[in-house]
């Protein structure tokens, strides 16, 4: 019985693993974070292509599932926000690009300007990384997103305005 027990712990770790490090993209040793937010690309990509209110109740529903994973992988890397903990820039950048179009020059700067936010981390959002447990941990990449997503309408607004 603790066999199969200690089995099951197994599995649900390496599940726990499998998307707190965003399919082991955020082991990568270097920029593991700008990587991840790199990786949510593609399914930032499938949301796209439905409509906006599904895009919505994914977004809800993901977020409350990075909150219990990065909670989950907090308990087993034993570590406050471990740096290989990447699904919260995924949330993170998921939040950037809700209303913004996913074309090249879009996806690009939204990546150059959250990555800003999240490195960065202004007030609030320095203030929220320091809630305990998953929340903190996925909260101030969600506030970033915001920060980010209302920048970068204003960033796409002036350029369109200037150049095309």
């Amino acid at each position: 019985m603790n066999k199969i027990c200690f089995n099951l712990n197994i599995k649900k770790n390496r599940i726990v693993l499998l998307f707190a490090t965003w399919f082991y993209i955020g082991n990568i040793k270097i920029a593991p974070g700008t990587f991840g937010t790199i990786g949510a690309i593609p399914l930032i990509y499938i949301l796209k292509k439905t409509s906006f209110e599904y895009y919505i109740i994914f977004l809800i529903i993901f977020i409350g599932f990075s909150i219990y994973i990065s909670h989950k992988a907090e308990k087993i890397f034993n570590k406050k926000d471990a740096g290989n903990i990447v699904i919260d820039e995924v949330v993170g950048y998921l939040v950037t690009m809700i209303f913004i179009n996913f074309q090249p020059m879009e996806i690009f700067l939204g990546l150059l300007v959250f990555r800003l936010f999240d490195i960065l981390k202004p007030f609030p959002i320095n203030k929220l990384q320091n809630i305990k447990g998953g929340i903190g941990v996925v909260i101030d990449d969600v506030v970033a997103g915001i920060f980010s997503s209302i920048t970068l309408s204003y960033l796409i607004f002036f350029i369109k305005t200037l150049f095309y």
